[in-house]
C-alpha cells in the first residue's frame, strides 16, 4: 500500500471511532451561588425621559423589577427600596454609587444588587428615530464581585411592535434587558418552584 493509501486508511479508521466515542452531558453552571434575592436600584446616568428629578430612571428600575419577579429571583419591592434609600438620603441615583455592594447587602439584606444605567437617549426627529443605550449589571452583595453585565441598544420604531415614544421605548429596553439576563443567567419563569 502506498504512503497516500496509508494515510488516507489511517484518517478513514480514525474518522470512524471518534464517531463512536461517548461524551458526558455536563449541566451548566449557573453565574449565581446562594440566595437570589435582588434590589433594584434607581438607575443612573443620563436623567431618564418622562420624569425629572430621577423619576423616570425609578421608573426604569422599577420596570425591571417588575420583570424579574417573572423568574426565580426574589425582589426586593420598589416601594421598600424608595424608604430604604430615603431614610439614608440616597434618592439621587448618583448618590447610589457612592455605597459600596457590601452596603448595600446591610441596607437590604439581598444577595445581588442590579445597577442600571441609561447611557444615552434620543427623543427622534423627523429623519430618525427614537433610541436609548442602556445597561445594567448584577453585583454579589456579599463581596461587590459583578457577575453579570449587559448592555442593549434599541433603536425607535422599526415597525409597530416597537413602541414610538422615546420613554415607552426606554421601558421596553428595560424589559428586554431583564429578559436578557434571566436567559443568560439561566433562568425561567418555568423554574419559580422554590417560591
Amino acid at each position: 500500500m502506498s504512503g497516500v493509501g496509508k494515510m488516507c486508511s489511517f484518517a478513514l479508521t480514525v474518522a470512524l471511532f471518534a464517531g463512536c466515542a461517548t461524551y458526558k452531558n455536563v449541566a451548566p453552571q449557573t453565574i449565581l451561588e446562594g440566595g437570589r434575592t435582588v434590589v433594584v436600584l434607581p438607575f443612573r446616568g443620563a436623567e431618564g425621559p418622562g420624569g425629572t428629578n430621577g423619576t423616570g430612571n425609578r421608573q426604569l428600575a422599577s420596570q425591571f423589577a417588575g420583570e424579574l419577579t417573572l423568574s426565580d429571583f426574589r425582589v426586593v419591592e420598589t416601594h421598600q427600596v424608595d424608604a430604604v434609600l430615603a431614610q439614608h438620603g440616597l434618592e439621587m441615583p448618583e448618590t447610589i454609587q457612592q455605597v459600596s455592594a457590601v452596603d448595600w447587602n446591610g441596607l437590604f439584606g439581598a444577595d445581588y444588587i442590579v445597577f442600571g444605567n441609561l447611557r444615552k437617549w434620543f427623543a427622534g426627529d423627523k429623519m430618525n428615530p427614537a433610541s436609548v443605550v442602556m445597561a445594567v449589571e448584577l453585583v454579589r452583595a456579599s463581596d461587590g464581585q459583578r457577575v453579570y453585565r449587559k448592555v442593549r441598544q434599541l433603536p425607535g420604531p422599526i415597525d409597530r411592535a416597537v413602541p414610538r415614544d422615546v420613554h415607552e421605548l426606554s421601558l421596553y429596553c428595560a424589559k428586554r434587558l431583564a429578559d436578557d439576563m434571566k436567559r443568560d443567567i439561566g433562568f425561567s419563569e418555568d423554574q419559580a418552584a422554590w417560591r
